[in-house]
């Protein structure tokens, strides 16, 4: 190989790894992260995939109404269990702020399905709903990409009164 080649390969490599360093700089970035995990959260609720989304809550989880990751897996397993099909999705794109590896998205949460009538019942009740769930995030570690779900709050909306949660 003569000496032209061998430099235009190392420009054509340095190019390549800078353009892969921007994009994990661009996919990395706390706020871009906080939504990725918000998007993935109610996908897999979506999906019913519980043992995912129990993996995106934290062993700390805990939030205004007193309910435990535990009792929150288990109490979006039993309401969703009565949907055909399901969506659950943000109104519109999460307001995402993020400080000092704790993040916060807000989005009023549609759901989207057919069901029995308790499916009917709950697609009612958190689609009249009109002020945003805010659903906090920790970074648990020293890698980007690891947050959990440490609390979800809501203005108005009380699932052990509305569902008889425990």
């Amino acid at each position: 190989m003569h000496i032209p080649q061998i430099r235009i390969r190392f420009y054509q490599m340095l190019l390549v790894a800078l353009a892969w360093g921007a994009a994990m700089y661009v996919l990395w970035q706390p706020e871009r992260q906080v939504a990725l995990h918000m998007q993935h959260l109610l996908e897999r609720a979506s999906n019913r995939n519980w043992n995912a989304v129990e993996q995106m809550i934290d062993d700390r989880y805990g939030d205004a109404w007193g309910i435990t990751k535990e009792q929150a897996v288990r109490e979006m397993r039993q309401v969703f269990q009565h949907y055909f099909a399901l969506t659950i999705y943000p109104q519109q794109q999460p307001v995402v702020g993020v400080s000092n590896g704790t993040g916060t998205a807000q989005c009023v949460v549609r759901v989207k399905g057919t069901g029995s009538a308790v499916a009917e019942y709950v697609t009612h009740e958190i689609n009249s709903l009109r002020e945003p769930f805010v659903f906090h995030w920790q970074r648990t570690s020293s890698l980007p990409w690891r947050w959990r779900l440490v609390r979800v709050e809501h203005a108005s909306f009380d699932p052990t009164r509305r569902f008889g949660f425990e």
